[in-house]
């Protein structure tokens, strides 16, 4: 024969099996071999401790400092093809090619200052977008162009 998930779980005192008593208001109080159910005072309910409200409380102010989140932020890097006042098209060393819309808050930065606007964007320059995957098309938040490597124009 197998077993219950209650099994010795019972005593003589109480044959219906172990009372969790944690979330209740009443708890069993063995008196001479009869039942009996005892009502807990207000004073006998154990409080929550201050330490707990204080973390309870901090919990939401905690997720607003922390921001919303990134939104699959990406990276692509590699060599611009093309530069128009809407937008750019960038292929990276496996051929891979990305077009980026420009929209008001795309930043432009990198090389010491220069070509710190969109307007100084030239084809041919490496640079690296920033994007987020959720945008359909893509998105460039921010373009930094990346030093020339050695042997380059």
């Amino acid at each position: 024969m197998g077993s219950s998930p209650t099994s010795g779980t019972s005593d003589a005192r109480n044959p219906y099996g172990a009372v969790d008593v944690r979330f209740r208001k009443e708890r069993f109080v063995p008196e001479a071999g009869s039942a009996q159910l005892e009502t807990l005072t207000p004073q006998q309910i154990r409080p929550i401790s201050g330490a707990r409200v204080r973390v309870l409380c901090a919990i939401p102010f905690i997720l607003l400092l922390a921001g919303p989140t990134t939104g699959q932020a990406r990276e692509f890097s590699g060599t611009i093809q093309e530069v128009d006042a809407g937008g750019l098209l960038l292929q990276n060393r496996r051929g891979d090619e990305i077009r980026f819309q420009r929209v008001p808050e795309t930043r432009v930065s990198g090389r010491g200052g220069q070509n710190a606007s969109w307007g100084g964007l030239r084809a041919g320059e490496r640079a690296t977008v920033r994007w987020k995957l959720a945008d359909s098309p893509p998105v460039a938040y921010e373009v930094i162009v990346l030093p020339r490597r050695d042997g380059e124009r």
